[in-house]
């Protein structure tokens, strides 16, 4: 008899056979541009397919994840299938790169592998024969959590309020390419900003996780609310976030089919286009005006896929600092370092994509423009640029973060887990992973004090 654990092995060990043999070909072929448009497209379309199937036609993390990366990483490849006029592999902001036709063939086996050996790793770790049966959790009472998230509601919009009104004073200050570098943990926005933008988020998974229907829909409205602004300052990827994040949290409601899902995506698109027209980032020098809405989207895919050669240019870059691959696992350890050394770090030194902005171009890096990171470059720096072993990561990944999915079907604390980390994993094809592991402990400390809270309200 042939059990649903075989189906899932098969078909992914027959997705990837498939994978490893189109590279292969590529490879060999020396292939042009519109075919390695087709191979990864025809790809993405089964990596999705094949994440849909193992984890039962659910919604999950993962699959957001990758929708994400599909779209932003691989947008111009979907491009390029129906327009020629843009090239893929180009850089022009930082660095004129332009990679030889080895080069291209070495960045497109990286960004494939990526979601392939991710997928591979979500298939397996789905395919334990899990049965996703809910478990209450005695000790921990929803409705007094819904309570005490409730009466802090008022404090949070007014960090809401706080932030809009500290990145709409930083956009209008500094510009766009500044707020893309500064979008990393050690930026320059104050820490009083950050944390009223974690606490919105945290506070968000725990009313998905422990709250009412209501108290769900006041919090992510509140986070809509964050995410509109962030996109009228000019970060388009932030929104995008806002957007996956409240498909996924309708999904733990509501049966959605990937037809749906599809209808939602593309209103998502809609609306992110006409936010994307009014933004801080494409008021000057004309924006988008008099484009069709086409050439709209057209230059959308194309203008946010050089997060595809953020991660070529960031492989032929030599001398990343050490510290940050600690700082990558283990948030606090810049502030750590300084503190305890007593020499502060320079910007270049307090995260990858500081040095590999400096080194490109350092007057334009101290100016205070950005260029970005890939969670690609993260994985690639972790694994010495050796392919098997950047493999292996990305296989682990894949099931790490299909374990929480996992969990958050069978706890109200997996749930609120996955609920506070979603917002910026959706985003971390196009970031760091420290944004990923650095909400770990934030999520664990509110959880107590929350607790910790709803003793106090019980006494009173």
């Amino acid at each position: 008899m042939v059990t649903l654990k075989n189906r899932f092995q098969g078909g992914t060990l027959l997705f990837l056979l498939v994978s490893l043999v189109a590279l292969a070909i590529v490879w060999l072929l020396q292939s042009d541009d519109y075919t390695l448009s087709v191979v990864y497209c025809t790809l993405a379309v089964y990596s999705v397919f094949i994440l849909w199937k193992c984890s039962r036609e659910k919604i999950t993390l993962l699959l957001c994840i990758i929708l994400c990366y599909h779209f932003f990483i691989g947008g111009r490849f979907w491009l390029f299938l129906f327009s020629q006029e843009h090239p893929i592999f180009e850089i022009t902001w930082y660095a004129n790169y332009a990679p030889t036709g080895y080069e291209k063939l070495r960045i497109f086996a990286y960004v494939v592998l990526f979601y392939v050996m991710i997928t591979v790793g979500a298939s397996i770790e789905w395919s334990r024969d899990r049965k996703l049966k809910f478990v209450p959790q005695n000790k921990v009472n929803g409705a007094k959590i819904d309570n005490v998230i409730n009466r802090l509601f008022p404090i949070l919009v007014l960090f809401a309020l706080y932030h809009a009104y500290n990145s709409l004073s930083y956009a209008l200050s500094h510009g766009y390419e500044t707020i893309a570098l500064n979008s990393d943990a050690e930026s320059n926005l104050s820490y009083s900003v950050k944390f009223s933008r974690m606490s919105i988020i945290v506070f968000t998974g725990l009313a998905i996780a422990y709250g009412q229907k209501r108290t769900v829909i006041k919090y992510i409205c509140l986070l809509l609310f964050t995410g509109v602004v962030t996109i009228i300052c000019g970060s388009r990827g932030t929104f995008g976030s806002v957007v996956l994040f409240i498909i996924w949290a309708y999904s733990r409601y509501h049966k959605v089919s990937l037809k749906r899902l599809m209808v939602y995506g593309f209103a998502g698109i809609a609306t992110l286009l006409f936010l994307f027209s009014i933004s801080l980032r494409d008021s000057g020098a004309g924006g988008i005006a008099g484009l069709t809405p086409l050439e709209v989207f057209s230059d959308f895919l194309y203008s946010n896929g050089v997060s595809l050669m953020v991660f070529g240019v960031s492989m032929t870059v030599t001398g990343y600092p050490t510290i940050q691959y600690f700082q990558t696992l283990i948030p606090g350890v810049n502030f750590l370092y300084s503190h305890i050394s007593g020499i502060p770090l320079k910007p270049e030194q307090a995260s990858f994509q500081g040095h590999l902005c400096n080194t490109l171009d350092s007057d334009l890096f101290y100016s205070g423009a950005g260029l970005g990171w890939t969670t690609n470059g993260d994985i690639y720096l972790f694994s010495s640029g050796f392919l098997v072993v950047y493999c292996i990561l990305c296989f682990l990944l894949g099931r790490l973060i299909s374990y929480i999915d996992i969990c958050s079907y069978k706890s109200r604390f997996g749930l609120y887990l996955a609920g506070a980390i979603a917002f910026d994993t959706f985003a971390v094809s196009r970031g760091s992973l420290s944004n990923f592991f650095a909400m770990i402990p934030y999520i664990y400390a509110y959880y107590f004090l929350i607790l910790y809270l709803t003793r106090i309200v019980k006494k009173k």
